[in-house]
């Protein structure tokens, strides 16, 4: 996929953009404040219906205005364009494909698919096991067709089976859901475990251009491996009706990151934590791309950050290599190695305006 147009109305201190960006890479350069990372927002709230920033709508809408609009063109590898458009209000969110209102932001996923990686991303080394899951999701989402319902009829069923322990069900009253939480669970069990087998290749050939490091990958499924997933919410019945929600299952999977057998965040620098987790995430990105999925695309916010002149050329190599396009932010052009790309612009931003550097 690659946005072949891109229209961004009242988003922050954004006024009004109207860019054609290219298909490979497009920097977007300007001082600090001056609206950047909100470009890269925008997209992201057209891929995704939400900001990566904030939860509040009226911090994202211009100071003054009623609501925001963002608009693109996604072309994908078939060259079919699509329409898409979110306007948001503190009143509603409407979402639109072609024309046509749509009420699932899932719809806008389907069309751009998007990879992100900004400094906050290195939290999925310290504190980011919800973020790691997260991960998991978003590329089974895009490579396995049936993840996503089967991930719904999950959530249903641990939604009614917390409410049961809330309610001090007993567990034979349960045993229907529990029954459905087991079935769905082995099917994403299943699933993430051989998405993990096959990453861990991609990644590893990544992780070498950029960092020489060795790698593991290890899949923690949220109960005991040797134990029936059926078994061990017996197990832990009265802990669970205590606490108010079940505590084994898939929703509590982790992805450990080990580098020569320590955990990464416990051996690498800030500088290569990011590298590391860029090539982490640029991995599924490359895998989704071989399994003939959606091709992302690919934003990095505050490129520069922490890596010295040579790291920042490796990773701008390994994204280039990827094959998605690109769009990403830095303070000036000068803080980049020539990238030499088939496909480049660069975009300037200051004031809420934006225009195309020739």
């Amino acid at each position: 996929m690659r946005l072949s147009e891109l229209s961004i109305h009242r988003v922050r201190a954004l006024s009004q953009v109207d860019i054609k960006p290219a298909a490979g890479l497009n920097t977007i350069v300007g001082p600090n404040g001056s609206g950047k990372s909100s470009c890269l927002e925008s997209i992201y709230m057209l891929g995704l219906g939400r900001s990566f920033r904030s939860r509040s709508v009226r911090e994202l809408i211009t100071f003054g205005e009623n609501d925001l609009l963002v608009r693109g063109q996604v072309v994908d590898s078939q060259e079919q364009s699509y329409a898409l458009g979110i306007e948001r209000s503190r009143q509603h969110t409407r979402i639109r494909v072609n024309g046509e209102d749509v009420k699932a932001a899932s719809e806008l996923a389907r069309h751009l698919p998007l990879l992100l990686i900004t400094p906050e991303s290195q939290r999925l080394l310290t504190d980011g096991t919800r973020l790691r899951r997260r991960m998991l999701d978003w590329a089974l989402f895009h490579v396995e067709p049936q993840y996503f319902p089967v991930y719904q009829r999950y959530k249903q069923a641990l939604r009614q089976r917390n409410a049961g322990l809330r309610q001090a069900m007993s567990l034979a009253s349960m045993s229907p859901w529990d029954a459905e939480l087991e079935h769905a669970a082995e099917t994403l069990h299943s699933l993430r475990e051989r998405y993990v087998d096959e990453v861990k290749t991609v990644l590893k050939g990544i992780l070498q251009s950029l960092m020489g490091h060795p790698l593991d990958l290890v899949y923690h499924p949220g109960w005991k491996a040797d134990q029936p997933l059926g078994e061990a919410m017996s197990t832990r019945y009265e802990t669970d009706c205590h606490r108010g929600y079940t505590s084994v299952g898939p929703h509590r999977a982790d992805l450990k990151f080990l580098v020569g057998g320590t955990a990464a965040q416990n051996v690498l620098s800030r500088g290569e934590s990011k590298l590391f987790v860029a090539a982490v995430l640029l991995a599924q990105t490359a895998h989704v791309i071989e399994q003939h999925a959606a091709v992302p695309v690919v934003l990095i916010d505050d490129m520069a950050s922490e890596l010295d002149e040579e790291n920042r050329a490796k990773l701008l190599r390994v994204i280039r290599e990827v094959g998605a396009q690109t769009f990403l932010t830095a303070v000036t052009g000068d803080a980049l190695p020539e990238a030499n790309w088939d496909t480049q612009k660069m975009f300037h931003v200051e004031r809420g305006l934006l225009h195309e550097m020739v």
